[in-house]
């Protein structure tokens, strides 16, 4: 089962033994952790549970990403000297091997899950693009992690070290905003933290094999365990600290769990979230045909979340019965998961990214478009000096189309 704070706990012996793993990697605890921000909660339980990484766990709460600045935009992550290039070659074929499953699995388990930690999303609500702009940003999100499965982008030198040293500046950039806007440190702890971005690493790997094995995938031990590996250079990539990266599946869904266990319940930011992640399919329709579709789509993939989700659907409001789940596992452990058909997988998943990124950034220019015309008014600007920069093609047709939005005297 995919770990959550009402799961079994492991036994003590479990920690321990992966505490010591954790050491001999080269990562003991702090000794002395400094206090957790009040978001952490559950602590007493957590630490019967857990054991002592419970304590470094909720100490990195307060920490950012102190090893990289934001000026950093061109340069590259150095890749870990324990990188296994062979491990997450093999971790990206066995992803790649299930295709769209694992594109259902990354869209309707991996980032939902995301959404239940309520301090967690505050930083994606702020930014307000996970909403307004939700299309193409779970594009952008699906092309960066599918692109590291592909052969080759985890290795020394591969593309994939440049994407995250341009991501982690993101991040910075965000965090300095969210501090320049009064947020509380001692509340809410570091804007972005380290478990945070651990937790995010294990969900586009170990997390993403549970959700494939839920569906009916026949995903082995060392699979899994090349997946963790996978799972831990992502994070890696991220300014994840040593301590906080798990080299089995075992470990890395001790960690999740863990990381689970200090959030509070599912927020109203987290539903609204979900909610624009829902509304996604709606947004792709441009003919007749499309517009009808899209609503059986929506169902489609608020169907599979359900089946992936369990019992944690309903904190994210979905109360859709979970018939696509069912339906699907035929194909988990049918021919269409032979590794020749790999190529078929990509090719098809590279489609659907391009139109879904076409069709949905077409729609957001014209919901910006309109925007800034609203904000104008508002505003008691004169419009018309706004509308002397309309773009000269938008998803209307023309600039003159865009311009009839405007008040008469733009025209």
């Amino acid at each position: 089962m995919i770990p959550s704070t009402t799961s079994t706990l492991p036994s003590t012996s479990t920690s321990t033994s992966t505490n010591s793993a954790r050491r001999a990697r080269g990562c003991p605890f702090a000794a002395s952790p400094s206090a957790p921000p009040r978001r952490v909660v559950d602590l007493e339980r957590a630490r019967h549970r857990f054991g002592p990484l419970v304590d470094r766990v909720a100490a990195l709460y307060r920490v950012g990403d102190p090893g990289w600045s934001r000026a950093d935009h061109d340069a590259s992550v150095e890749p870990p000297a324990w990188l296994d290039e062979a491990r997450c070659a093999r971790a990206g074929q066995t992803l790649r091997r299930y295709g769209a499953l694992t594109g259902l699995v990354l869209r309707n388990l991996s980032l939902p899950l995301s959404y239940r930690a309520p301090v967690g999303v505050k930083p994606l609500v702020a930014t307000g693009r996970l909403i307004d702009q939700a299309g193409p940003r779970l594009y952008r999100t699906a092309e960066f992690v599918i692109e590291s499965f592909q052969p080759g982008a985890m290795d020394c030198g591969g593309s994939h070290w440049r994407a995250a040293g341009k991501i982690r500046t993101i991040h910075q950039r965000v965090r300095m905003s969210l501090h320049a806007r009064g947020w509380d440190p001692d509340e809410l702890g570091a804007p972005l933290p380290q478990p945070d971005l651990a937790a995010t690493a294990l969900l586009f790997g170990p997390i993403t094999v549970e959700g494939l094995r839920r569906l009916g995938a026949s995903i082995t031990r060392a699979e899994a365990d090349d997946i963790a590996h996978f799972a831990r250079a992502l994070a890696h990539g991220q300014g994840v600290l040593p301590e906080l990266q798990a080299d089995t599946h075992e470990e890395a869904l001790e960690l999740f769990a863990v990381v689970t266990a200090l959030n509070g319940p599912t927020s109203e930011d987290g539903r609204r979230l979900m909610r624009a992640l829902l509304e996604v399919p709606n947004l792709l329709g441009k003919t007749l045909l499309g517009r009808g579709v899209a609503p059986l789509v929506a169902l489609f993939h608020r169907s599979v979340a359900a089946h992936l989700l369990g019992d944690k659907a309903r904190e994210l409001g979905i109360s859709t019965p979970a018939w696509a789940g069912l339906a699907l596992r035929p194909i988990a452990r049918g021919p269409l998961t032979r590794r020749w058909l790999t190529p078929a997988h990509d090719a098809a998943i590279a489609w659907v990214l391009r139109r879904g990124r076409a069709s949905t950034r077409a729609n957001d220019d014209v919901r910006t478009n309109m925007q800034t015309l609203k904000r104008a008014r508002h505003a008691r600007r004169r419009p018309h000096e706004i509308c002397r920069r309309a773009p000269r093609s938008t998803a209307l047709g023309s600039r003159s189309a865009w311009l009839s939005l405007a008040p008469p005297r733009c025209r």
